[in-house]
């Protein structure tokens, strides 16, 4: 645990000194994923999950509740604050707070069953091809659109999991590569998803794949081109004829 804590805080720390609230999370997400996987006992990691659950729950009541003493006891810029606020109850924040999850819903809502089409976008949305890519598709191509985008997101994320279960009888490395890489995109589409729909509070998290972005999808490629790689590994070790 201590190894995996290390390793986890160097980047942590690193990202939120920019700060990147938001990307430092997704790392703690995937060290989290890997300590259920590493067989630590249940035990240690039960106590983790509760204590962890009862910082979370104890961080959220103080920035509800105390807003203005959150920003220094828990060391959050006021934006920060505010969009957990706006997460919690929108219609008590003024138009301004809530002004972009304001127009993305719109933008979502508007494509209605089959969109609008790619030329037909009416609700302006600024920096609408970044973090919220989601909403314009919702917009241009409706429901249907977004369920197919969810579908293809689900199907890359049951690929990696076939792939990670099947190489870890020869190579434990191999398949930590492919669930730690699974991480990585399905806590990106939980939360750029989820923020658009408001189940999630907004975080300058980009929708992987999709959202603009050149060191972006150039790390997206280099893990899917990782993966790929242990899938040839896989191909082969199954070709063999003596094991």
């Amino acid at each position: 645990m201590l190894k995996i804590g290390i390793i986890t805080a160097i980047p942590v720390f690193l990202i939120n000194l920019q700060p990147d609230f938001g990307s430092s999370m997704v790392y703690l997400f995937i060290a989290g994923v890997f300590v259920l996987l590493s067989g630590i006992d249940w035990k240690i990691i039960a106590t983790l999950v509760l204590g962890g659950g009862v910082a979370l729950l104890g961080a959220m009541w103080i920035i509800v509740t105390f807003p203005q003493m959150s920003e220094q006891v828990l060391g959050l810029e006021p934006y920060q604050v505010q969009r957990v606020l706006t997460w919690f109850d929108s219609s008590e924040q003024s138009s301004d707070d809530t002004f972009h999850f304001d127009r993305s819903i719109s933008a979502l809502g508007s494509g209605q069953l089959t969109g609008k089409g790619i030329d037909g976008l009416q609700v302006s949305l600024p920096e609408a091809h970044t973090d919220f890519i989601f909403s314009v598709i919702g917009e241009s191509f409706g429901f249907v659109g977004c369920a197919l985008v969810v579908f293809l997101y689900f199907m890359l994320l049951y690929r990696m999991l076939v792939h990670g279960l099947t190489s870890y009888n020869y190579s434990v490395f191999g398949s930590f590569i492919c669930f730690g890489f699974l991480s990585l995109i399905f806590i990106h589409a939980f939360q750029n998803v989820g923020m658009i729909v408001g189940i999630m509070p907004i975080t300058g998290i980009p929708l992987l794949l999709l959202s603009y972005g050149g060191s972006s999808v150039l790390s997206s490629m280099i893990g899917l081109g990782l993966v790929y790689r242990v899938a040839v590994e896989n191909s082969r070790q199954n070709d063999f004829l003596f094991k």
